[in-house]
């Protein structure tokens, strides 16, 4: 790989080596590479190609790739050879486009005459939407803002996931998809829902004030119909909120890098409510703890999950097990965390959570894998609209390959999790390994009995030799004698601590509790902790 500036974005190390485009000739290596900090598209990314035997590197694009391949190999007709490029990029194309369509359907999105059609099917049960009732659904809030050229003020709802909708046909659209979808009968939180809107009146009298409180501010008004609040804002608030949301969508392009729609594999993923009556351990020991511990007993109190497709998967291990119910959201689908049985202080069984959860996300529209670790990616998903994540059908999963290149200072955390409902066990004795901590072991070569290797001058062999043991353990004492370590921190080698840790820091491993897994860490001079190298440069 060529030099090149290197940097971690989103958690990933570049330059690295991606897979090449389909229909590229053989020989070529495709290289991805972050633009610095410096430029405008800090944060984005690009990809260069280079020849495998080394005579081109820094190539622009496929098509120069394919004139050098064919002046290389004395083709004289590319195009034809860049037609093949041409032809599978379409093909991607095309089945990208309509995997993005069956997402939209999946969320309630139609185009054309099936827009039309689920319109007509929402009517027919709830009539027209107004405004007013919309602003009348629970949990539900309505903004105006005031376009001081057209003196107009469009409406946004907000819906308790914190979706906006700024068409009430759109909202149409969704409800008629939700009828579609459970077989042409209403489900009975979304005519809960409507209902509560047409009976709100009191939204309905308060909704008609709001364009009115928007044009007087000659800004913004939010108004809640649940708390009777009034959020307004002025014309400095309003484009300061418009350039944030800009950000956001900036850092959402930035993300299309860390996972993008080929990283995700359709996958067969079982899960099951175990049920009251279940006796197989350790599903049995997990309820009856979950039950001294205070939890109710519900049907769908445990859920097991099992990922029959892809054996040896990383990513499918990560979430196969044990999840019980932990909550309800706002929209009373359930939240389940993962769960396992360890062994406490006193030798009991004792139930651990770990930092896993299945649940609805709302503003995706789809059940995921996920952890509460920001910035990182769900596992797995899947855009089937039903109120529980039981018996679904259609999963995504992330690759098995995918973070290989990846940066991963904290890869215990995953597992690590935290201790909803009992004492976390003590960790498992480990045998420090020698290259970690400096010491020799079985393994270990004695320096001080080699001689000078055959035809080697005595002065060569005087520059190939390394200070003295003494010396060395006098100079990591000093190193490591003033830095105040914790006392859950074992210290090791200084010889291995990464090379820009500042002055007076150490570096040291943790056991993790939960798993007895070890862990990096890095004590500054006050002795704290700090798990990665940003949050080191953060603190200086």
């Amino acid at each position: 790989m060529s030099k090149a500036l290197v940097q971690v974005v989103n958690g990933i190390k570049y330059p690295r080596e991606v897979a090449m485009p389909a229909g590229m000739p053989d020989g070529w290596i495709a290289v991805e590479q972050a633009y610095g900090p410096g430029s405008k598209k800090a944060g984005t990314t690009y990809v260069r190609y280079r020849s495998a035997d080394g005579r081109h590197r820094q190539v622009m694009g496929p098509k120069q790739v394919v004139q050098l391949h064919c002046q290389d190999n004395g083709i004289e007709d590319w195009e034809s050879v860049y037609a093949k490029y041409t032809q599978a990029l379409k093909a991607r194309q095309d089945k990208d486009a309509e995997e993005r369509a069956k997402e939209r359907e999946a969320r309630g999105q139609f185009e054309g005459e099936q827009r039309e059609r689920m319109i007509a099917v929402s009517r027919e049960h709830f009539g027209e939407l107004s405004g007013a009732i919309v602003f009348g659904f629970p949990g539900w809030k309505c903004r105006w803002d005031f376009l001081p050229d057209s003196q107009q003020t469009p409406k946004t709802f907000t819906d308790p996931d914190g979706r906006e909708w700024k068409l009430l046909k759109d909202l149409e659209c969704k409800f008629g998809s939700m009828i579609e979808s459970a077989g042409g009968k209403v489900p009975e939180d979304l005519a809960r829902m409507i209902q509560a809107g047409k009976d709100n009146k009191v939204a309905h009298t308060w909704f008609s004030s709001g364009s009115q409180k928007a044009k007087e501010c000659e800004g913004a008004v939010e108004l809640d119909a649940a708390t009777a609040e009034a959020k307004i804002e002025t014309k400095e608030e309003v484009a300061l909120r418009k350039q944030r949301n800009k950000g956001k969508r900036t850092t959402h392009v930035e993300k299309k890098y860390y996972v993008q729609r080929d990283d995700y594999q359709v996958c067969d993923i079982k899960v099951r409510a175990s049920g009251p009556g279940f006796t197989t351990n350790p599903a049995a020991s997990l309820r009856d703890l979950l039950l001294a511990r205070g939890f109710k007993r519900k049907d769908t109190m445990i859920l097991e999950v099992a990922v029959t497709s892809q054996a040896k998967h990383r990513y499918a291990d990560v979430i196969t097990g044990f999840y019980f119910l932990q909550c309800k959201d706002d929209t009373d689908r359930p939240c389940f965390q993962r769960v396992k049985l360890s062994t406490g202080r006193q030798g009991a069984s004792v139930v651990v959570g770990m930092d896993m959860y299945l649940c609805w996300h709302g503003p995706n529209e789809r059940w995921e894998f996920t952890c509460r670790k920001p910035g990182k990616a769900c596992f797995a998903f899947s855009t089937e609209q039903k109120s529980d994540p039981c018996g679904i059908g259609s999963w995504k999963l992330l690759r098995d390959n995918f973070g290989r290149d990846e940066v991963k200072p904290e890869t215990a955390d995953v597992d690590a999790g935290r201790t909803v409902v009992a004492t976390p066990p003590e960790p498992s004795p480990k045998k420090r390994k020698s290259e970690l901590h400096g010491t020799q072991g079985d393994s270990a070569v004695d320096t001080s009995k080699q001689t000078p290797s055959e035809g080697a001058s005595p002065s060569e062999s005087e520059d190939r030799k390394k200070p003295s043991q003494d010396d060395s353990t006098k100079k990591d004492a000093e190193r490591t004698g003033n830095i105040p370590w914790p006392a859950d921190v074992t210290p090791i080698d200084p010889s291995l601590w990464e090379t820009w840790l500042p002055d007076g820091w150490g570096q040291g491993t943790i056991v993790i509790h939960t798993t007895g897994k070890e862990k990096k860490v890095f004590i500054n001079p006050q002795g704290r902790k700090k798990y990665s190298k940003p949050e080191v440069l953060k603190s200086l």
